[in-house]
């Protein structure tokens, strides 16, 4: 295992070779240098060094130093190698650089000594290393890297769904890239409505979320990130008029993610007639597991849905008078309260949070969970109201770590370090280090470097202190600036 794994990292990066740095990245480069310096010298948990190696490891190619990428792989190897138990989990953040590198040979060759079952593991450890490097690698955008490695994957289905990911991910490409005719050609060619549709507008990433958090794959996506929202639209009304075509069993899911583009792009009779689409309940099955998955996306389409009437003037009472479970209303209200908040009716944001958070009290097994409402109240900017949720329902460490990241996304660098520090490091020293690691990104992106700087350079613990200047280093790179395509 050790020599294949030392072939696997010596091997060259075929790939083509990333653009010279620009000279406004040498501040990037200085952070970086430090943050490894410090790192070199570390002791401490193990798995925290191969996450920052392989950290370094991505921000070095990004900067243009394979090589130097590569050297950083190898000393999260040499950790790795000594903890036998966490295999699995190193392989997997291995092929994973290594498919958002393009590096096809090299991570199949490292899956070819993966063993496909493991003592207390349900997983083909194998075919795991292998999606993991071939999402990455589509991501990435490296279409002929991620065929290949999709094409080992023993588990069929988890191959067509992969070869789906590509195939969108190859769209969007030709889309950013100025080609629309041939993005267009491309959706043509898919064979599915259900292909089609998330091709438009993306495959939503399962949970509960709002319509403005994460983004998808999709063309619709593509188009919102570069300002065009009616090309967005264009793509949404599309979808919509594929979801007829979609197989019953699988035309919730789509539904879904059609709502989610027209409500966000407060288009409500569009989003109303997409809901529409999705199934009703079985009777014989309401309440049970079996409908569990379509109620939760329903619910979940319903807020998106309530969410964009609010932005647009109304109220969304007959949305959540629709609804009798407690828990659900609690869902929808936390929903309304959010975009209430949003669009600067705070009293009426004020309320419908309290209405929440009584209906959750009255049903704890509901989808309207205190976690969600705190970390909404967040969002909203009510941090000290998220607090108290928080404490009066006796809220994980995750709700605190969302209201954390509500600061960081909100500019309050200082607040979030706070919360990390009062009611974070003490319960998860993990989620601790990712939030000064990501207070340090988003400080130095908004141009306040010398206060991460400042604050990091008082950081006792080595490790958090390489956490602070890795995001550093990550906050002040600069991509290439792209040359306009030649006509």
């Amino acid at each position: 295992m050790l020599r294949v794994l030392c072939a696997f990292l010596a091997l060259p990066l075929l790939a083509t070779a990333a653009p010279v740095p620009p000279a406004d990245n040498r501040a990037s480069e200085e952070a970086l240098k430090q943050a490894v310096e410090v790192l070199n010298k570390a002791g401490g948990d193990a798995n925290t060094r191969v996450d920052l190696w392989c950290g370094v490891a991505q921000l070095r190619q990004r900067l243009g130093d394979r090589s130097g990428a590569l050297e950083a792989l190898r000393e999260a190897r040499t950790i790795s190698d000594k903890r036998p138990r966490a295999a699995v989990e190193s392989w997997v953040r291995f092929a994973t650089v290594l498919g958002r590198f393009g590096e096809a040979k090299a991570v199949l060759d490292l899956a070819a000594t993966v063993p496909e079952k493991m003592e207390k593991r349900r997983d083909n450890p194998r075919n795991t290393v292998l999606q993991e490097a071939a999402t990455a690698a589509a991501h990435a955008g490296h279409t002929r890297a991620a065929e290949q490695i999709t094409e080992a994957l023993t588990d069929a289905a988890a191959r067509e769904r992969l070869r789906e990911t590509i195939r969108r991910s190859v769209i969007v490409a030709r889309l950013k890239a100025g080609d629309a005719t041939a993005a267009l050609n491309a959706l043509e060619e898919l064979t599915s409505a259900e292909e089609k549709v998330f091709a438009l507008v993306g495959r939503p990433m399962p949970g509960i979320g709002y319509d403005d958090i994460g983004e998808t794959d999709g063309i619709a996506s593509a188009r919102l990130q570069a300002g065009d929202k009616d090309g967005a639209k264009d793509a949404a009304l599309k979808a919509l008029a594929l979801l007829p075509d979609v197989d019953k069993p699988r035309r919730t899911v789509t539904a879904l993610a059609v709502v989610r583009v027209l409500a966000r792009l407060d288009d409500v009779p569009g989003a109303k007639k997409a809901l529409a689409h999705i199934p009703a309940a079985d009777p014989a099955r309401v309440g049970k597991d079996e409908d569990r998955g379509r109620a939760t996306q329903e619910l979940l389409a319903k807020g998106f849905v309530a969410a964009a009437e609010v932005r647009t003037g109304g109220d969304a009472k007959d949305i959540v008078k629709d609804v009798s479970s407690r828990g659900d209303r609690a869902y929808l209200l936390h929903h309304i309260a959010l975009a209430q908040a949003r669009v600067g009716r705070k009293d009426e944001a004020k309320t419908s949070f309290a209405l929440a958070l009584e209906h959750a009290a009255a049903d704890p097994e509901g989808r309207g969970t205190p976690h969600n409402i705190a970390s909404a109240q967040a969002l909203a900017g009510d941090v000290d109201g998220a607090a108290r949720t928080a404490d009066q329902f006796r809220c994980s460490v995750v709700t605190w770590v969302n209201i954390a990241h509500a600061q960081i996304r909100a500019g309050n660098f200082d607040s979030a370090r706070e919360i990390a520090g009062a009611r974070i490091a003490r319960e998860s020293a993990s989620w601790y280090a990712t939030i000064l690691r990501n207070v340090a990104r988003e400080q130095a992106g908004a141009g306040r470097a010398a206060a991460v700087r400042e604050w990091a350079g008082k950081l006792d613990d080595e490790l958090l202190r390489v956490q602070a200047l890795l995001g550093l280093a990550e906050g002040l790179y600069r991509a290439p600036v792209k040359q306009p395509a030649k006509r």
